[in-house]
């Protein structure tokens, strides 16, 4: 009899160990796929976020002189005549966001930003002498507009408890780059690219190939002109045109029909500095 009670036992403390493991395993992935969900909302507040920074840095420094962009048109003024933004000449010099703390749920999370532009796109050398792969298609280089270029990355750490403790746990962590749109108007941002850092390129089998940053789907202008009207351009068009409007022709001279030179949108090169993976 006891040799059936001691295998009845080891069968019964084997059964409970492996249900005891189950329970764990179980726990484990309840709690990572918790964490998953935790980091696409943080993703998402993390790119809103610094979005809107920049825009409000733009927008703080258009505000500064606000008569020079109302620029009068009596006389022989220039209606070109207004004021470059440093955020739009140097994109690359923009401050990142300050890192941000917040608890999503019972996660703890740590969102860090930087500005990684290399070489930015100029109206004034659209095509730089230092190595520049990246293209901003058909930029309005209009100094009412001064469209331009900056990218960035995001990266997003979700801990088990406070990201302070000693030793603290992380549960998951992921990179998000993006390629930001400026210009000197509302809403003085757009995104134009973005993708997850260690994604891979869809666009090839080979898993072990370099995957592309981000890209920049702004612009795309009709092969027929920027400034073609008779409905022909393509689908996903967001050039930026520019007209002028005369209301009293006989005392204020146009500036040209139907922008002056300067104002039709330029293809710039520059380089988007987050890496290929």
């Amino acid at each position: 009899m006891l040799g059936p009670m001691l295998f009845l036992i080891s069968v019964l403390f084997l059964t409970a160990t492996v249900a005891i493991a189950g329970i764990g395993a179980f726990a484990r992935a309840s709690i990572q796929n918790a964490a998953t969900t935790v980091m696409q909302t943080a993703l998402s507040h993390a790119v809103e976020a610094y979005q809107l920074d920049v825009a409000a840095q733009i927008r703080a420094e258009e505000g500064t002189d606000p008569a020079s962009y109302q620029t009068s048109l009596s006389g022989t003024a220039d209606v070109r005549n207004v004021p470059a933004l440093a955020a739009l000449q140097n994109p690359d010099a923009i401050p990142a966001l300050a890192p941000i703390a917040e608890q999503i749920s019972s996660y703890f999370v740590t969102e860090v930003f930087a500005n990684t532009t290399a070489v930015p796109p100029s109206c004034a050398a659209p095509n730089p002498q230092a190595p520049a792969p990246d293209v901003a298609t058909f930029a309005q280089c209009s100094p009412w507009v001064s469209e331009t270029r900056m990218s960035g990355s995001v990266t997003v750490t979700v801990y088990a408890g406070s990201p302070t403790a000693p030793n603290p746990t992380v549960l998951a962590q992921r990179v998000e780059t993006v390629t930001f749109r400026l210009f000197a108007d509302e809403p003085f941002v757009s995104i134009v690219g973005i993708k997850d850092g260690d994604a891979r390129d869809p666009t090839v089998d080979d898993v072990n190939a370099a995957s592309p940053h981000e890209g920049d789907v702004g612009g795309y202008a009709p092969s027929s002109g920027p400034l073609d009207t008779s409905g022909n351009q393509p689908a996903g068009d967001t050039t930026i045109h520019l007209y002028y409007e005369c209301h009293d022709p006989a005392n204020n001279p146009c500036p040209g029909t139907p922008f002056p030179a300067g104002d039709q949108p330029v293809t710039l090169r520059w380089q988007n500095g987050n890496a290929t993976q």
